[in-house]
């Protein structure tokens, strides 16, 4: 009996080897057959190129396209003598964001149904004892930039304490809220103290 149940299992592995028309991937160097390439979206670099060309704020763009890096702008923090004596004592250090944002033409956008803007980038420096702050080498998606209702998108400054010795922030700071074309003209000064 064990015979016949082996011989009816070797019979349809047979007969399922033979009807199946997959074959094994060829794993020699000198495949016969040509190897396909998942496809990949292709950027346009000379679109990203002309972006760069036409916006004195982009100051270049990615090998690929994909990616436009924005033009360093500039801060000096001023901090009263309460701000800085109070940082100093506790060895708390200083973070400035930056918010890059704007407004998509696509108001279906994830982004903008969720927070009511197009979230292009948000780079942050952490400094201790040092006052002047340069965001440099931000990159920003070509393909948001590109979507926004105004290219000249909007940067939002925020100044907060970097909670080492304070479990909340202790610091209050000047929030500008610029065009980029206008943060990248000229350094500000931004004044700092405590809460």
């Amino acid at each position: 009996m064990l015979k016949y149940i082996l011989i009816s299992l070797l019979v349809l592995a047979v007969i399922w080897a033979c009807t199946n028309n997959t074959r094994p991937a060829d794993t020699t160097a000198n495949a016969a057959e040509p190897k396909t390439e998942v496809a990949t979206p292709k950027v346009d670099r000379a679109e990203a190129e002309q972006l760069v060309a036409e916006y004195d704020f982009i100051v270049a763009a990615s090998p690929n396209g994909d990616t436009l890096t924005v033009a360093p702008f500039s801060f000096t923090l001023d901090l009263t003598a309460e701000a800085e004596e109070k940082l100093r004592d506790r060895e708390e250090s200083i973070i400035v964001a930056a918010y890059l944002t704007g407004l998509p033409k696509d108001k279906q956008n994830e982004s903008f149904l969720k927070e009511g803007t197009q979230y292009l980038a948000s780079p942050e420096i952490e400094v201790m004892e040092e006052r002047e702050v340069t965001f440099e080498g931000v990159k920003i998606a070509r393909a948001d930039f590109a979507g926004l209702v105004d290219r000249d998108f909007t940067v939002t400054i925020n100044i907060y304490s970097g909670r080492r010795s304070y479990q909340n922030n202790i610091l209050d700071g000047e929030v500008p809220v610029e065009s980029i074309s206008d943060m990248v003209k000229e350094k500000r000064i931004l004044r700092v103290e405590l809460l």
